[in-house]
């Protein structure tokens, strides 16, 4: 179920605005999100995949050795999952099955910004597993936990514990400051109870990061060719 989703025109006019206040900064930079159009996601899965980026890898043992903590941690009954750019929730399915065996309650908000990816994630998770209800978001990640807030608050058969999780260690796409700042941000929509879980990369040697982002095959080139194609449209 898509319950909300960015206007089309609206997400046009952002990616033009941003585009060029980013051109223009003596510092030239692009949002991260404007790299998941269609084919940024289908790039992006198949990044995931090559043997140079380490990430995504390492990222799933963890979550499949403590996937169990995790649970107990949560220590209700019911909870309602968000994911910050879900992907393919390849991952968040090490985290929704023992949650749906264990948990008499569970709820999956999905938030992403691209809504092929989004739809195809809601068909498949929906056909994998009955007894979740799984609601997806369509936009930047504040805009859709305030809508994710207002969609709990106006349903009573919603859990209103939240688990925010926001893997695969996108918070290194943010410099320092903005990191701190969308930190802040999200604390603004979790309550004394709620939890989040983030992945984050340490340190690492630079051949290590070069090999990860520069993989023999040149996905992630292509990748990151993908975003002045769309700007191009």
């Amino acid at each position: 179920m898509l319950i909300h989703n960015v206007e089309q025109l609206k997400a046009n006019n952002e990616f033009a605005m941003d585009v060029e206040s980013g051109l223009n900064a003596k510092q030239k930079h692009i949002s991260p999100k404007f790299f998941y159009d269609k084919n940024g996601s289908k790039l992006f899965e198949e990044i995931c995949d090559q043997p140079e980026y380490y990430l995504n890898r390492t990222e799933l043992l963890i979550l499949k050795k403590s996937v169990n903590e995790i649970i107990r941690l949560i220590g209700e009954n019911q909870i309602s999952i968000i994911e910050l750019g879900n992907g393919n929730s390849t991952k968040t399915r090490i985290l929704l099955e023992p949650s749906i065996s264990t948990l008499k309650k569970v709820c999956y908000f999905p938030i992403d910004v691209s809504l092929k990816t989004l739809k195809n994630s809601i068909r498949d998770l929906s056909r994998e597993y009955v007894n979740l209800q799984v609601f997806g978001i369509c936009s930047d990640y504040i805009s859709g936990l305030i809508k994710i807030n207002e969609f709990i608050k106006m349903n009573d058969n919603i859990p209103k514990r939240k688990l925010i999780i926001f893997l695969g260690s996108s918070i290194g796409n943010f410099d320092p400051k903005e990191s701190v700042d969308f930190l802040y941000s999200l604390r603004r929509y979790l309550r004394k109870d709620d939890a989040l879980l983030i992945g984050i990369d340490l340190e690492k040697d630079k051949t290590i990061l070069d090999k990860a982002y520069n993989d023999r095959k040149g996905v992630t080139a292509k990748f990151n060719l993908n975003i002045l194609s769309r700007i191009n449209r």
